[in-house]
């Protein structure tokens, strides 16, 4: 499947809850300045923004941009299971369900994580072709790219060859009618309530798709993993393409704990996030732990 890069407006989706509205306005104000003024609409999936709370995020970013908003409230996630409920809340879980609500006759989206800034033109991946049988187009997860890898996903119960190769979904390029001809959210959902999956969704699509997905050039999810070396890209991709993607991410992933850059400035490239974060109405503001030691505290919207 390929599509004509003009055909529609880029088609971008985010998920995010309310206590992840700051590094979605600065993940937002990273598109709004990357991409060519009305070349790209928006959709959000939030829970707990009430109106005023959605223009406040809107506000924040400084700038126009083609915003629709919808309220998780009417997905069917039921009780979905979160083996680290503290840790990444149900939210991770929107991006199963955001293709049923699409305006009709969308094509396709690219969907991106809120823990990230886009740094270039996304025409490109947007152009990405896949196959009749490929569900997504993403990059190999740069932790756990193969199922059976060391802290991998439970492969042997969900039926995979170890060697089934495995993408992070933090970006994905979506064909929108695939999807919901083979049901994939809510299969997705089924099969997390059935198994308990480390990565839960990520888990369920690999193994939905068991390698039907397309591989893309990693500079459209540069994780951080691949910033400390702990990845495989070096033998996935080879020398030039990983060089190329540390030399110009079009999208970097903030994939990992306390590196996160409104929690600390320890990301060796915090500083293209915080590049973002000065186009919004926060500028200036940098992460200042507590004398206490309490936690850090994130501007309120």
């Amino acid at each position: 499947m390929s599509v004509n890069p003009d055909s529609e407006k880029i088609t971008i989706c985010l998920g995010a809850d309310r206590r992840f509205a700051f590094p979605l306005a600065v993940t937002l104000s990273s598109i709004r300045t990357s991409q060519v003024p009305d070349r790209c609409r928006v959709f959000i999936f939030g829970e707990g923004y009430d109106e005023q709370s959605r223009a406040a995020v809107e506000k924040s970013i400084d700038g126009p941009l083609d915003i629709t908003w919808f309220d998780t409230k009417d997905f069917s996630l039921g009780s979905v299971r979160l083996p680290w409920p503290d840790v990444v809340t149900k939210a991770t879980c929107f991006r199963l369900m955001m293709p049923s609500f699409l305006p009709p006759g969308t094509e396709r989206i690219i969907y991106i994580d809120c823990d990230t800034v886009v740094c270039s033109s996304l025409e490109e991946l947007w152009a990405t072709p896949l196959a009749e049988e490929q569900f997504v187009g993403a990059v190999y997860d740069a932790f756990v790219p193969w199922a059976g890898a060391p802290s991998g996903t439970a492969w042997r119960e969900l039926g995979l060859p170890p060697a089934t190769p495995y993408f992070n979904a933090g970006v994905m390029v979506i064909p929108v009618a695939r999807w919901l001809a083979e049901d994939i959210g809510p299969r997705a959902v089924k099969l997390m309530n059935e198994r308990e999956l480390i990565y839960m969704d990520q888990c369920a699509l690999n193994a939905l798709f068991c390698g039907r997905w397309r591989s893309v050039h990693p500079k459209w999810n540069l994780q951080t993993p691949h910033m400390n070396s702990w990845h495989f890209g070096w033998v996935l991709y080879g020398e030039k393409e990983m060089q190329e993607a540390f030399d110009a991410p079009a999208i970097i992933h903030y994939s990992s704990g306390d590196t996160k850059p409104w929690l600390s400035g320890k990301h060796e490239l915090s500083h293209k996030w915080y590049q973002a974060l000065d186009q919004t109405i926060w500028k200036g503001w940098r992460p200042v732990p507590a004398e206490d030691g309490a936690n850090i505290i994130l501007p309120q919207l």
